[in-house]
């Protein structure tokens, strides 16, 4: 067993190249970050109606979506830690909790992930979930969704979802 295939068995992380599409989303957060950084600096109001977009997207996205498996790759997972760095330099003047916030649920992502590797001995597939379980084959785990991926998920949102309340509390 080489040294990549070491990383993915015990932590999931994946070291191969990310698909485009998400590497191009990432860019794109991170160019109406540094916006956002730069219209403060000029006191410039164009880019403030884009500061919620990102805050959903950088916090609630990741409680609430599948979007949490890109994590698992190296390169979307730093490019995520520069998108919550931006995010933080950007907000702790103003508002605290919020600036922490994304940090917070990129943490708390990440260790319950390994959480539930450790004791069901396999990675979550990440699922959305509505009156009735909706599956999925996910290409990364090379499987389809469980019953235990459903209950995952379930799990993982709701106790994200009050953990952003007592943060906020």
């Amino acid at each position: 067993m080489n040294q990549k295939e070491k990383l993915i068995s015990n932590y999931g992380i994946d070291i191969g190249k990310p698909n485009l599409m998400v590497f191009f989303i990432l860019i794109i957060i991170v160019a109406i970050e540094i916006g956002l950084v730069y219209s403060k600096q000029k006191n410039i109001g164009i880019w403030e109606s884009l500061d919620a977009i990102i805050f959903v997207f950088a916090w609630f996205s990741l409680l609430t979506t599948p979007i949490v498996e890109w994590l698992r790759n190296i390169y979307i997972l730093i490019g995520w830690f520069l998108i919550c760095i931006i995010w933080y330099f950007y907000k702790v003047d103003q508002d605290f909790l919020t600036a922490i916030l994304p940090f917070s649920v990129l943490i708390y992502s990440q260790i319950s992930r390994l959480l539930f590797k450790s004791i069901m001995g396999y990675h979550p597939i990440h699922l959305l979930f509505h009156q009735y379980a909706i599956h999925r084959y996910s290409k990364f785990n090379n499987r389809k969704s469980t019953k235990v991926d459903y209950l995952y998920s379930m799990i993982y949102s709701v106790t994200g979802l009050v953990l952003t309340i007592i943060i906020v509390i």
